[in-house]
């Protein structure tokens, strides 16, 4: 996890043009579909490969606004500077526990909810428990709340590893916001997605090391 370290510090000075060589968005379905579509979406991701950067790349190649939900740090000082890192190219951090609100008031301007949706939300919000990697761990309903409430697409961000410094993201769809679904079904896609992204690249997840409190 050293390089995402030296990558996020690199994230203060790094060029679009350089971010575009070493982030590449796949073209497939998911994507077409994503950058073609009129109004907002959600965006579930985790804190794999390098995180920063494909938010950075999302948020430059969408048509529509992009804002990041994020758990304010305890350290003003640090929560000042991820701050600045996740703006740097016009992306909108606004604090997990008020993002449902914003997206709300928001929604009318097309915008993209972007979610690290790995964190553990034990303390913080309602949580429903899957099958994870052989045991039980509980993920935060609240982007499937959201895509109801306001009937929105809802996609997975799959990061890649290409090689060091470099990475690809697969945008996947996880659910259609013209399809109904059952209770808790996009939440148990994004952990599937997410087991699948883990085993296949299990030292680029950060959870594997973290407690996932950031």
């Amino acid at each position: 996890m050293a390089d995402i370290g030296i990558e996020t510090i690199k994230a203060l000075k790094i060029s679009r043009e350089e971010l575009q060589k070493r982030v590449a968005i796949s073209e497939n379905e998911a994507s077409k579909r994503y950058f073609t579509q009129q109004g907002s979406s959600i965006i579930m991701s985790a804190h794999f490969g390098n995180w920063e950067w494909a938010e950075f790349e999302l948020g430059q190649a969408a048509n529509n606004q992009m804002q990041v939900s994020y758990l304010k740090l305890n350290s003003k000082y640090f929560n000042a500077f991820m701050k600045s890192v996740r703006t740097r190219f016009g992306n909108h951090v606004v604090d997990m526990k008020y993002v449902f609100k914003h997206a709300i008031l928001k929604n009318d301007d097309a915008i993209t909810t972007f979610y690290l949706a790995d964190l553990n939300p034990k303390q913080y919000y309602e949580a429903i428990s899957f099958s994870f990697l052989n045991q039980s761990k509980p993920f935060f309903t609240g982007p499937e709340k959201l895509a109801l409430r306001l009937g929105l697409d809802v996609y997975f961000a799959k990061i890649v590893k290409v090689r060091r410094g470099y990475y690809r993201i697969d945008l996947m769809l996880i659910s259609n916001k013209n399809v109904a679904i059952g209770t808790n079904n996009i939440t148990a896609q994004y952990a599937k997605m997410l087991e699948n992204s883990v085993v296949e690249q299990p030292e680029c997840w950060a959870g594997l090391f973290e407690k996932q409190d950031y």
